[in-house]
């Protein structure tokens, strides 16, 4: 796997254990301070619990979490309109077990943190979907000669704006969802606003009880389009208001023309190939696994 496809998977991993953390925060099966260290605030998680309960086994410990505090590692049901229902604060804690004594003292620092380690590891679940997302992205930003450098000086600017396309059932879609629900692209959360309904003012929203930076999505596929007058409008208040605008297209004709000759990053793939495939194993099952399997995977993809 290159550097770019391993870094960008990687960080998808971390936002994601970040976000099971904060959730467990929120359920009160971890604590957090902050504290400010050389002019950066530093959040520090500790576990509510008593951490005595882990046998240091990471894949036992992981389970255990999974099999008793369960409860702590889920959102709270919604309804409709995607706001909370009205339930307990916190989950029940077990009564067989006990909570982690007031005072730290005694505890290791290395056992808190190994604690809290394994609470986000049996809260993660990897999405193949979004690892695949990914991994599309990355081969079409090296097939287009645009680095992660390139992407973070262009998402720094105001009105940013982005044209991908990827010859892949579905893309269209995906790559919007996985902005949205993770925090994979800097300078979020992101919270897209489609071109084919009425476009406002708002730079940010307040959605899921945070601040979300408001992006133009611009639908490819012709069903969906605004006309083009329409388009040209909602296009000129993003760019004067400084909102972001997304175009993503699953065929290399697919972006609006008006979009196409404004925009500030073009990325093209072409899909899936071996190389994809090998990775996306690589990222679930591990390098060795894809190595015994190699010649398997080539077969497989020259199939018609």
């Amino acid at each position: 796997m290159d550097r770019l496809s391993s870094f960008l998977l990687r960080r998808l991993a971390h936002v994601e254990r970040r976000a099971v953390r904060r959730l467990a925060v929120r359920n009160g099966l971890l604590t957090m301070s902050t504290s400010i260290v050389d002019g950066h605030v530093v959040g520090r998680y500790v576990p509510a619990f008593n951490p005595s309960h882990l046998t240091g086994d990471a894949e036992r410990d992981r389970q255990w979490v999974r099999d008793h505090l369960a409860a702590f590692l889920i959102e709270g049901p919604q309804d409709g309109h995607g706001r909370p229902v009205l339930v307990p604060a916190v989950p029940v804690w077990p009564a067989h077990l006990v909570r982690r004594p007031a005072s730290e003292a005694d505890i290791n620092p290395a056992t808190l943190a190994y604690a809290v380690r394994a609470v986000a590891e049996a809260g993660y679940a990897p999405s193949v979907k979004s690892m695949a997302t990914l991994l599309l992205l990355a081969a079409a930003m090296e097939q287009s000669g645009v680095t992660l450098r390139d992407l973070g000086k262009v998402l720094r600017q105001s009105a940013p704006v982005f044209s991908v396309a990827v010859l892949v059932d579905g893309f269209e879609r995906a790559l919007p969802l996985l902005i949205e629900e993770s925090d994979v692209v800097p300078y979020g959360p992101y919270t897209g606003m489609a071109a084919d309904f009425a476009f406002d003012d708002d730079l940010w929203r307040w959605v899921d009880s945070e601040t979300r930076r408001v992006f133009l999505q611009i639908p490819a596929g012709e069903t969906n389009r605004p006309s083009r007058s329409a388009l040209r409008g909602q296009l000129l208040r993003a760019l004067a208001d400084g909102t972001p605008v997304l175009a993503v297209s699953e065929t290399h004709q697919g972006v609006p023309d008006q979009v196409d000759l404004t925009c500030d990053v073009r990325l093209t793939g072409d899909g899936i190939d071996r190389l994809l495939v090998a990775n996306l194993l690589e990222a679930i099952y591990g390098s060795e696994a894809v190595m015994r399997h190699d010649s398997s995977i080539a077969r497989s993809m020259r199939r018609p």
